[in-house]
């Protein structure tokens, strides 16, 4: 096996990996943004803006190990936020009451 074929070959599980992490990564953003946007005048807000720094930060580091530079991880976040504000837009978001209710 040549050395260009192996190479290409261990670029597809990347690739794989990179889409995985990215749909994971956008629905887990969307959840926080739908909780962002319901809870913005209570103290949950500041919780959960931490939670969505955390992934943000956890996901980056996903990137940065799975690219070779810069320009790609850029243009994988630039599909990112298009992604993200393409299902902000399509679905809206979801209402998450800051009240406590008793279950039945």
């Amino acid at each position: 096996m040549s050395v260009e074929n192996n190479k290409n070959a261990r670029k597809f599980p990347k690739a794989l990996e990179i889409a995985v992490e990215s749909v994971n990564f956008l629905l887990v953003q969307y959840l926080l943004a739908c909780f962002m946007l319901s809870m913005r005048a209570s103290l949950v807000y500041i919780i959960v803006f931490a939670a969505n720094v955390f992934v943000f930060i956890k996901y980056g580091e996903t990137l940065a190990r799975l690219t070779e530079s810069r320009m790609e991880r850029a243009a994988i976040f630039a599909l990112y936020f298009a992604a993200l504000a393409a299902a902000v837009w399509l679905f809206g978001y979801f209402p998450v009451s800051p009240e406590l209710k008793k279950l039945a």
